[in-house]
């Protein structure tokens, strides 16, 4: 029986579930959902996204899902000191908000730069730290937030019809183990990895919902990850989108700054993706030509001309991603987040109400012989005076 992953679409910053894709070795099957974000909408979308999945699983004679992967909508990737890497100061410095500062005091004022860069959600958040092993020693930790409202929800929803995922992660984590070359299930890895393994990045450009999305990763571990937004094109029947030299250019700042932070710098690009190409009817200045995929190359490779850079050409770069996770076998080498896969099922709340029951009735049997030993005591106090 062949693996089975269900790739969650979100919007609305992650807040509401916009559709699913379940893919297995042999089927590719989608579902979409009027996004919303209405609470009793959320639920009943969430519901629906329940009852599709198990009825697909069900069809194929199996109720076995291997992972829930979460798109990149709301999630952000950013780096922290590595003594604030920890989801409970995470979390707490969201929750702070802004700083009130007194006029009269003469103090200055100290900003948290953790919330300026992570979204304020308290509460809907999941901080994931990412191994700091692979960067320069000393150097920033790199962290992901992933809003997860979706994830939980639905999470809920299929424990409810029996279903346990094994794994619940993100696009980023596939993207690494499916395509970094230095992962050891990787045919690839023989043509173009070296014996020091190198840092790798991969460049997936997304034509359903318009996003270059990237990771960096050794071995196929991931070091950090970001998503940009591409303009999409709406001349075309099928999902397509444009890159431009300025989407090239804000990338590799990205990079740079990461670069920085890191102390480490990926010399493999492998990109993944088959952008549109402009028709020519309207004059456009340079910067906002459309780049075609061996443009793309070029340009990524003049802004970052110590790597080398691999063009794959896949026009859906998420489908080939998931199928070659299923097809690989790479469920076991994919990352996860701590915070989703702890969230109690219910084997645990099952757990937790006879572990309740368990301690009430051994507090009534504690109870009952205090009684007893009260009234042993009462009854040799007793005999004790006669004496």
């Amino acid at each position: 029986m062949s693996d089975r992953l269900c790739y969650i679409r979100r919007t609305d910053r992650g807040a509401a579930l916009r559709g699913l894709r379940l893919v297995s070795g042999h089927t590719d099957d989608t579902w979409d959902s009027g996004a919303s974000a209405d609470p009793e909408l959320v639920v009943e979308a969430i519901n629906d996204a329940a009852a599709w999945i198990k009825m697909r699983l069900e069809a194929a004679s199996g109720r076995d899902l291997n992972a829930l992967i979460l798109d990149t909508d709301g999630a952000v990737c950013t780096w922290v000191k590595p003594e604030d890497a920890d989801p409970t100061m995470l979390d707490a410095a969201i929750s702070e908000g802004p700083v009130e500062h007194d006029p009269d005091d003469l103090e200055p004022t100290v900003h948290n730069g953790i919330s300026d860069r992570i979204p304020r959600l308290p509460r809907e958040l999941d901080f994931e730290p990412l191994n700091p092993d692979q960067t320069s020693s000393g150097a920033r930790a790199a962290i992901i937030a992933a809003p997860d409202v979706p994830g939980r929800l639905l999470k809920d929803a299929l424990d409810a019809a029996g279903i346990r995922p094994e794994k619940y992660t993100t696009i980023w984590h596939a993207l690494t183990a499916a395509w970094d070359p230095g992962t050891d299930s990787n045919h690839s890895a023989q043509r173009i990895v070296s014996s020091d393994a190198p840092i790798a990045a991969v460049i997936a450009v997304d034509p359903i919902d318009a996003r270059m999305i990237w990771t960096w990763s050794r071995e196929g571990e991931l070091i950090c990850a970001g998503s940009i937004r591409l303009r999409p094109n709406h001349t075309s029947d099928e999902p397509s989108v444009y890159v431009r030299a300025t989407d090239i250019a804000r990338l590799c700042a990205d990079w740079l700054g990461w670069s920085s932070q890191l102390g480490v710098s990926p010399s493999r690009v492998v990109v993944l993706g088959d952008p549109a190409v402009h028709d020519g009817e309207e004059e456009l200045q340079d910067e906002d030509r459309p780049l075609d995929p061996g443009q793309m190359g070029a340009a990524i490779t003049e802004r970052w001309p110590d790597a080398t850079v691999d063009l794959m050409g896949e026009r859906d770069p998420i489908g080939a991603t998931l199928s070659k996770v299923v097809r690989h076998e790479l469920i076991s080498k994919l990352g996860v987040i701590e915070g989703l896969e702890a969230r109690p099922t219910r084997a645990h709340r099952s757990m937790f109400r006879w572990a309740g029951l368990a301690l009430t009735a051994a507090s009534f049997v504690i109870l009952i012989i205090g009684f007893q030993m009260m009234s042993r005591s009462s009854a040799i106090k007793k005999d004790t005076r006669e004496i």
